[in-house]
């Protein structure tokens, strides 16, 4: 029997149905077009037709990001981030996959980031009156209210 190379994007035959190669989308096409435009350098060229995909996936972003994050402006800096990442990671992006599969998965992982860093702020930040919990002696603020007394989370 002889063996036959297959390329990594080829339909891969299941019990001797037909294959139907599927087209990639307009957004993975642009996907790639800014592949090969940042490969060869044109980096203007590159980050204008990147714009456009900016354009085409902000909106889809956002949703995604705002379901995770339920705050507006963490969903519009996770998309940020999710853009910078895609754009400067852009040279490894493979073809053979959809871009919007693998965006989405960037997006999440900049929502998630962001949801850590929140839970990493509300647990380390102190608010002024939980600020005294280094100055045990202190009954005043320096403002001259009084101090509310309260254990840091960490120390409950």
């Amino acid at each position: 029997m002889a063996r036959t190379s297959r390329n990594v994007g080829d339909a891969v035959p299941v019990s001797g149905a037909p294959t139907r190669r599927v087209e990639p989308s307009p957004d993975s096409a642009l996907a790639a077009e800014i592949k090969v435009l940042l490969v060869a350098g044109e980096r203007n060229r590159a980050r204008e037709r990147f714009g456009e995909l900016v354009e085409r996936q902000q909106r889809r972003a956002v949703r995604i990001a705002y379901q995770y994050l339920r705050d507006v402006h963490d969903a519009d800096e996770a998309v940020q981030d999710a853009f910078v990442k895609v754009f400067t990671h852009m040279t490894v992006y493979r073809e053979e996959l959809p871009f919007e599969v693998w965006f989405t998965r960037i997006l999440v992982n900049a929502a998630l980031d962001r949801l850590k860093a929140r839970g990493r702020q509300q647990r380390w930040i102190s608010q002024p009156h939980l600020l005294l919990c280094e100055r045990q002696g202190a009954d005043i603020l320096p403002d001259g209210q009084p101090i509310k007394r309260h254990l840091c989370p960490e120390r409950q």
